[in-house]
Formats: C-alpha cells, structure tokens, sequence
C-alpha cells in the first residue's frame, strides 16, 4: 500500500463525512425505490424492531457477556442500533418492490440499491465505531499497514560521565530539524527468540543533529489487538513529543514502541511462557538494542514505559517486575491483571496450567514480591465513562500506593476506552516524567 494511501484518514476529515452521506442516501433510495404504495408501515415496523434488536445485541455483547472486555460508549450503542434498524428498514423495503418493466433502468436500481446501502450502512457504523475508540484512525492501521517508513539511525557516539550537565548546557545547532522523526526498525529477539513485528521509533529533532545528546527513553505498548503504530498514529505521541521539544531545544525522550504482542490476535500477557517469551524481549531484547543503536541515557529515572489496554497492563507488570530498569510507568486503562477472557482459560493457556506462576504474574502478585519501591512514580489514567476499567485501575493503583510507589490517578473528561484517553494521560504525565528523566 502506498504512503499516501496508508495515511488518509478515516475517523476525521471529509471520508466520514462523506461515507455517513452515501449511506443515508442509500438507505433512503432503497427505501424509496424499493417499497410499494401502501407499505411504509411495514418498513417503519422493521427499522424499529431492528433497532431494538441492535440495542439488545450491544447491551448482550458489551454489558452480559462483555464478549470484548470493553463497555461500550452511548456513541458505540448508537451506531449498533442505527445499522440494524438500517439493515432492517432496507431489508423489508427490498420484499415489497414492484416488478416494473423487467429491462428498465428503474427495475436495475431496484435491484442494486439495497445491497448498496446495506453495505454502506456496515462501513458507515464501523467507521463510527471506530472513531469513538479511535483505535484506526488511517485506511493503513485499519489494514495493519503503519505509512512510515524505515531511514538510517544517526551514529551512536560515546555518553559523556556527566550527562546531566550535558543537557542542561544542550543549545540548539544550526541546522536542527525542527521535528522529530519516527521510523520503522526491526529489534530481533536475540535472547528471548520472541517473534516480533517491526518496531518504531521517534527521535527528536536534538537526536538528529551531528552529536547527539545522550536522552532519555520511553517505550511505549500498544493495546490487543493493535500494533507499534498505534502508539503514534492513534495515540499522537510523536506529535505530543515535538510540541515539548519545540519549547526545550529540540530535546524531549526517545521513545521506542516494540511489539509485545507478535500479532494482533495473540496476547503473551507480557510473561515468558507458551504464547512466547514477550517479557524477555521487553526487558533483555529491547533495551539492548535501544542502548546499542540510539544515544541514551543510564539508571531507572531517564527510562519509563508506557501503554494503553493491554498495553497498559503490560507497563506495570514490567516496571513493578523490573523496577531497576524502568523507575516511572504509565497505565492507561489497563487491566487488573493479564486475561485470556477467563482465570482458568489463562491459567491453562498462558501458564501451563500453574497458578501459582499466574498469581506471581500479575500486577498485585509482582508488587507485593518486590515492595517496598522507594522511587517508582506509577500514573493511571482512565476515560470518565469507563466504569470497567476505572474499577480495575483503581485497584491497581491502591496497591501500588500501599507497597510505596508514588501514585497519581487521572481520569479523563467524558472519554471512555479509547485512544483520547490515551492523549490526555499522556499530555499530563509528561511534565513530571520529563522532570525526572533529567530533561530541562
């Protein structure tokens, strides 16, 4: 898929604009075109009973049986409801058609419009859905093509003993780009042998010039499914990153986003096990690479991690299990502990059927194995209409409270599951993680 493809937005802009206004005019011509004198009732009657049977479906899938572990938004419960009342509408429209002349034009639209705007009214829902959790918001992430592409790494040079002073006397040089740079790398999995799809990384514009300064890092987890992109095309870090740098001389965090999943319909769970070795990769693999190919920063407070969902259960277990490495992490919505769907699914899939290897795994059962953390700042940040996971986190963080972490818990403005709560943890995380990493 070309570039210019990958990056056309889908979830803002005129494409949904203009899907939402063929599939309304769909509907309406196959209702128009397809119903006989005498039948709106029929139609009416259909579009209602439709509507209520998409009410229930979302209220089974989201709220009974919570199929995808996610509640689900008023807007998502909206577009459930509005495809199978259009679906129904156009369904009973296309049983009362009038035969007409068999060759006509009229008899040819008759037949092509419902299956037009069934179609439509399916894509019109998904890119609605879409755009509530903001999970694709390109035609590349929705085909799991991430648009950027691979360019050489700047030459590591050697870190200077003090690297404190070198940031703080850092000065901008001629010639500086004025953004920073994010680009498609492959960090093997040398130790861990865990198949990973390519990373990403995001350079500022200081670790671009000719002598870099050492920097921090920050490495950054999609959700599941999701993939490295995510972080940056749905999450916007790299745009969060170049507004920081704009006002601090080009400096703000590398920040590298590995794969911790293998494919997007497969969960490790962030452990060494059957699903594949992700923890060591995320902790051996990883910041190997990262300290052999990039100018970084030494010691626990210039290295943070960082993730949505899954991703954001993944950054506790790895920053609690591994607090020498990583001395700051942000969850944003993750979960209370790593899942299959059930304990006992996990338990037998993830862990060989050893619970006590899953009871140690999770965020609580890492915490209490290694506290007190004397200087581990831990942030939570959760969407304001996502009681699911507001619950769950909540009790993650007060028990990283009660074992010493420094803890601070955000709840976002009327977002739920979705990558806009994503933003707003991030944005107001930064200032105190830059703070520690040593940035001015």
């Amino acid at each position: 898929m070309p570039s210019w493809l990958a990056d056309v937005p889908i979830t803002s802009g005129a494409v949904p604009v203009v899907l939402y206004v063929l599939a309304l005019a769909a509907v309406t011509a196959s209702i128009v075109i397809g119903v006989r004198a005498g039948r709106w009732r029929r139609v009416v009657i259909a579009g209602v009973a439709g509507g209520v049977f998409g009410g229930i479906v979302a209220w089974l899938v989201g709220d009974v049986w919570n199929l995808l572990d996610v509640g689900f938004t008023v807007v998502v419960r909206f577009w459930i409801v509005a495809a199978f009342a259009a679906l129904a509408a156009v369904g009973a429209a296309s049983l009362g058609r009038g035969a007409g002349p068999r060759r006509a034009p009229l008899r040819r639209w008759r037949i092509a419009t419902p299956a037009i705007a069934a179609v439509l009214a399916v894509a019109a829902a998904a890119i609605g859905i879409d755009t509530d959790f903001g999970q694709y918001p390109t035609i590349g992430e929705a085909f799991g093509v991430s648009g950027f592409t691979r360019a050489a790494l700047p030459a590591v040079r050697a870190v200077p003993g003090t690297t404190a002073v070198t940031l703080r006397g850092w000065r901008a040089p001629a010639g500086m780009p004025r953004s920073g740079r994010v680009s498609v790398v492959d960090i093997p999995g040398t130790v861990s042998h865990f198949h990973a799809r390519p990373a990403l990384v995001y350079l500022p514009p200081a670790a671009l010039t000719a002598a870099p300064p050492p920097l921090p890092v920050l490495i950054a987890l999609s959700g599941q499914p999701g993939q490295p992109s995510s972080v940056f095309r749905a999450g916007h870090l790299d745009a969060l990153m170049n507004a920081y740098a704009a006002t601090h001389h080009g400096l703000a965090p590398i920040v590298v986003a590995p794969d911790q999943l293998g494919s997007p319909y497969v969960n490790p769970m962030c452990v060494d096990g059957r699903l594949g070795n992700s923890r060591s990769y995320l902790t051996i693999d990883v910041p190997r690479w990262i300290r052999a190919h990039l100018s970084v920063l030494s010691g626990r407070r210039a290295w943070a991690i960082g993730g949505f969902s899954q991703g954001g259960t993944c950054s506790v277990q790895l920053a609690a299990g591994d607090p020498a490495l990583f001395g700051s992490f942000v969850d944003v919505a993750g979960e209370l502990v790593p899942s299959l769907g059930t304990v006992t699914k996990t338990i037998d899939g993830g862990f060989s059927r050893n619970a006590a290897a899953y009871r140690a795994a999770t965020p609580r059962g890492l915490m209490l194995a290694r506290a007190p953390y004397a200087d581990t700042v831990a942030f939570f940040t959760v969407g304001q209409t996502d009681t699911l996971y507001t619950h769950r986190d909540r009790i993650v963080a007060r028990i990283a409270r009660s074992v010493g972490m420094h803890v601070t818990f955000l709840v976002s403005p009327g977002t739920g599951h979705d990558w806009s709560t994503v933003d707003y943890g991030f944005v107001h995380a930064l200032p105190v993680l830059t703070a520690r990493m040593g940035l001015p």
